[in-house]
């Protein structure tokens, strides 16, 4: 049975048409206090093509999951620092076809794009796919296409340039198991079937959390006991190179939802070893659970996080912080020495306790991380902010963008002059860079904010994705200096540089956006940020 989340509707799959009549016959003019029970027919969620016909090509694994893997880097690098410079005079554009946005013609800069310091292996997150290969045999790997177009196949995710090898290993090592189990993968036509993900998270220590999603739906406990104990016993035995354990903790997830995505409240069941893992990151130490988000690129987020604190220089040591989509809290930790205080506002409760664990692990007092929507928060945190002093907003909102109410908030907080914006989407950026920056009215209270820099940040290499970095300030603020200069043209520089490896793009804006629409790629998204699903092989893939 499937109920979805706040419907009174529920959606009960039988086997077989005898128990479907059955039950009907015993729910019927039922009543759940006084809200009477109606039973309606369902047609099953069949797809609309044939699931792999039989003369039907597939695609291969490594298109389907990083598109660009035959795309030389530079050019990979070119495509996207072309379409995010676009993208910055889209929003110019779009502005100054209102006449009382009258500040629109004052025409950003766009600083290029700055290259991942690493470009294949580079995931500390994979979600695998427990499925049937082309040839009908259970395989972990990632899905081919998408249910809707009738292709359920899994493809063998060994030749994925951005899957780390230790992944892959683990991967193989319990891919026996499930060949040989009387149960059955997970099927999105029928719903039915028992082994549904692999889902690896690691750090750059090489430590591992590994997590099997199953379906318990009419598998007797003491089978589910068997598989646990074996599991564990396979478990034990990955080791490393020296003879350390690959894997240090291992959980089993029970969902019978849909889709692969559990929701947020669906628990792991530990196993066996640790609970968490630690990652490193600017000089802080954050703790990696099952389902804790983390950026999947650490190395480009440490370049991205650098630079967030780059465009805070010259900020008062007494000033505050509004860490808005805080997740864990990865972005304001990493300030909160520079600054008096750190407010950090998430959706998401568990995100913010891990917040809360994260600051107490780095011994940072000067942190709070509130729970809750963003724009009932800020009005209460600001009646104990000093406001003789600039306040930084930093947003870093899911691949939706920021909620119209949040906008609405942060623009009615004259107190916020400069607003960081670190985007996943360039298309939620447009939209919400418009509604910044609008002309004031009823909807849109307090002074209008302006874009002045972008820069574009690779964290995800082989594929179309790509980060932005966006600088907002106050129209009556315009002549404050900058944290960064836009005098000068940037331009790449070679291999030696690191975390500054920067583009030029001085002119990239007026350049062909080569359209990756046709290039099959799928999305690619994060945990707690990135929550859409796709019945694609990306859907193992999420970008954080």
């Amino acid at each position: 049975m499937r109920k979805a989340w706040g419907t009174t509707q529920a959606e009960i799959v039988f086997e077989t048409e005898e128990a479907m009549a059955a039950a009907k016959s015993k729910l019927e003019g039922k009543y759940v206090g006084n809200q009477r029970i109606w039973v309606t027919d369902k047609k099953a969620n069949i797809p609309k093509a044939p699931i792999n016909l039989p003369n039907q090509e597939l695609p291969d694994i490594k298109d389907v999951i990083t598109p660009w893997h035959n795309v030389p880097y530079e050019t990979q690098l070119q495509r996207k620092s072309e379409k995010i410079g676009a993208i910055v005079k889209q929003i110019v554009t779009n502005l100054q076809k209102e006449p009382k946005n009258t500040w629109a013609n004052k025409v950003p800069k766009f600083l290029g794009i700055v290259r991942s310091p690493v470009e294949t292996g580079y995931r500390n997150k994979t979600e695998f796919t427990i499925g049937y290969s082309e040839d009908k045999k259970p395989l972990v790997g990632f899905l081919l296409g998408a249910a809707k177009d009738g292709i359920l196949a899994v493809g063998d995710p060994s030749q994925v340039p951005v899957v780390p090898p230790e992944h892959l290993i683990i991967k193989n090592a319990i891919q026996p198991y499930i060949e040989k189990s009387e149960l059955v993968p997970y099927q999105k036509v029928t719903h039915t079937g028992f082994w549904r993900l692999v889902i690896l998270r690691s750090n750059r220590a090489r430590q591992h959390l590994c997590t099997i999603q199953v379906n318990p739906v009419d598998v007797a406990e003491e089978t589910i006991t068997k598989i646990q104990n074996d599991l564990i016993e396979i478990a034990q035995n990955i080791k490393t190179e020296d003879g350390t354990n690959l894997i240090a903790g291992l959980f089993i997830q029970f969902h019978s939802g849909v889709s692969n995505a559990a929701p947020h409240d669906c628990p792991f069941k530990k196993l066996w070893g640790e609970d968490i893992i630690h990652e490193d990151l600017l000089g802080l130490k954050f703790q990696i659970s099952p389902a804790s988000f983390f950026q999947v690129n650490t190395a480009a987020t440490e370049v991205l996080f650098s630079a967030v604190g780059d465009w805070c220089k010259g900020v008062h040591a007494r000033s505050t912080i509004l860490d808005i989509c805080c997740g864990t809290g990865t972005i304001g930790l990493t300030l909160a020495k520079k600054v008096g205080k750190v407010y950090g506002f998430e959706l998401v409760e568990t995100a913010v306790k891990d917040a809360r664990k994260n600051a107490t692990i780095n011994n940072i007092s000067n942190c709070e991380f509130i729970a809750g929507p963003a724009e009932n928060s800020l009005p209460k945190a600001l009646k104990n902010v000093q406001t003789n002093l600039p306040i930084i907003g930093i947003v870093d909102p899911p691949r939706n963008g920021l909620h119209a109410k949040t906008i609405q908030a942060i623009r009615a907080c004259p107190e916020i002059e400069t607003l960081i914006y670190v985007s996943c989407n360039p298309d939620s950026l447009v939209n919400n860079a418009e509604r910044l920056c609008h002309y004031t009215s009823n909807t849109y209270q307090g002074e209008p904010f302006v874009l002045v820099a972008a820069q574009a940040y690779d964290l995800f290499p082989q594929t179309h994705h790509v980060e932005t970095l966006a600088f907002f300030r106050r129209v009556s603020k315009l002549d404050l200096p900058l944290p960064f200069s836009i005098e000068s043209e940037t331009s790449l520089t070679d291999e030696s540089q690191g975390d500054k490896k920067i583009e030029s793009d001085e002119n990239q804006g007026d350049k062909k956006i080569e359209s990756d629409e046709n290039q099959g790629d799928m999305k690619i998204e994060s945990d707690i940020k990135k929550e859409e699903g796709t019945d694609a092989g990306a859907e193992s893939m999420k970008n954080d």
